[in-house]
């Protein structure tokens, strides 16, 4: 039978192990703050004025009614640019057309998977963009969406994996470490001496391209009046503001919160396609802003 001394101490070690932890803590105390901060902490700020004639510059309004339908349709193509609807049927690769509403109804949760042929142009490093694109009503074009986001990022070559697979003995990126060796090779060949391994990995890793295999497609849906002088930090990069109606074009942004590096592909000519996995889904504000918050601290 343990004494009191040990029971003590056992049951000390025991509220020890069920007390939660100081970075616990902090990290629902930051969470806590920073959903209370963005939703509670708006500070009173004067009315944005028309400097031409002093006037107060009315608060502009959602160009999308409430549970308005519209049609989205997403492309692929080489263009960065704003293009019309015709360049992009005649040169563009379709991905996905569909008739949504602009609300928080079930059918707007989609998903589909769509791939595209590997190109030279992608091979050469090239870029493909995709094109999100939302017409309301009845092809009401002066009311569309437009927006473009790249499929492709750039970043350093990955380091060469060079554990070797105990079952066929052979490398597990072959192809990557014969390169490596390679440049071994011709260090040796341009200094006269034997290369080392230190000597090669100081050398600058190639720029290289990685294809993006997930699009998350979100658009906002809210109905709020913005005043210029308070517009919410998350939509001021996709704000669209059309002054003569004043009138703003709601938030449509291809969100890469989910998007991770370790999920990137990189781009070579052993790829016979590209599949990328499109989601399509709605947002609320708090989500939004959250996420942001969760962004600017990453970063």
């Amino acid at each position: 039978m343990p004494s009191t001394n040990e029971a003590a101490q056992q049951a000390g070690a025991e509220q020890e192990r069920q007390r939660p932890g100081l970075f616990q803590t902090l990290v629902r105390a930051w969470i806590i703050y920073t959903i209370f901060s963005s939703l509670f902490g708006k500070k009173t700020v004067a009315p944005a004025k028309d400097p031409s004639t002093g006037k107060v510059i009315p608060p502009f309004l959602n160009h999308f009614a409430p549970d308005e339908s519209f049609e989205l349709s997403i492309y692929a193509t080489e263009n960065p640019h704003k293009v019309s609807m015709e360049y992009l049927d005649r040169n563009g690769t379709i991905l996905w057309r569909e008739k949504l509403q602009y609300s928080f109804d079930d059918s707007n949760y989609l998903q589909k998977n769509v791939s595209l042929p590997m190109t030279d142009h992608l091979l050469r490093n090239g870029t493909v963009y995709a094109h999100i694109i939302a017409i309301p009503g009845e092809n009401d074009l002066d009311r569309a969406v437009h927006v473009v986001h790249p499929l492709v990022k750039y970043y350093p070559r990955p380091k060469v994996n060079k554990n070797m697979n105990l079952l066929s003995g052979e490398h597990e990126d072959t192809e990557a470490v014969a390169r490596e060796l390679r440049e071994e090779k011709e260090v040796k060949d341009n200094t006269g001496n034997e290369a080392k391994a230190d000597d090669v990995q100081e050398k600058p890793r190639e720029i290289v391209s990685f294809w993006v295999p997930s699009l998350f497609v979100n658009f906002l849906v809210d109905h709020s009046a913005i005043d210029l002088q308070q517009v919410p930090p998350p939509m001021s990069p996709h704000l669209v503001l059309h002054r003569e109606e004043k009138r703003y074009s709601p938030v449509f942004y291809a969100n890469e919160f989910w998007l991770l590096r370790n999920n990137l592909i990189l781009v070579n000519d052993t790829l016979p396609a590209v599949n990328v996995t499109i989601d399509i889904a709605p947002i609320g504000q708090q989500k939004m802003f959250f996420q942001w918050q969760m962004d600017q601290s990453f970063n």
